[in-house]
């Protein structure tokens, strides 16, 4: 998938990685799928296909787009906004 992404394995983990672009920027996240199950490389891209989509449904409605890092937010970080 030149110029969409892509899937690659991190030093140290056995999990598949996926990485894309969005507006410049480089978002990567864990699939958490193991590396050792070539079935889970399917999944994996189905994944960042799915990120993808998020990526274009963002370029073409101009409607915010939200990685990883807005996913995921702490309780801890709610009870303090509360």
């Amino acid at each position: 998938m030149t110029g969409e992404g892509r899937l690659y394995l991190r030093p140290g983990s056995r999990f598949i990685w996926k990485a894309w672009y969005v507006d410049g920027r480089e978002y990567r996240e864990s699939t958490g799928l193991d590396s050792s199950n070539p079935d889970n490389w399917k999944k994996a891209e189905k994944s960042l296909k799915k990120s993808l989509r998020q990526k274009a449904t963002h370029e073409e409605t101009g409607s915010p787009f939200i990685g990883p890092e807005q996913k995921r937010i702490r309780v801890s970080e709610l009870l303090e906004k509360g």
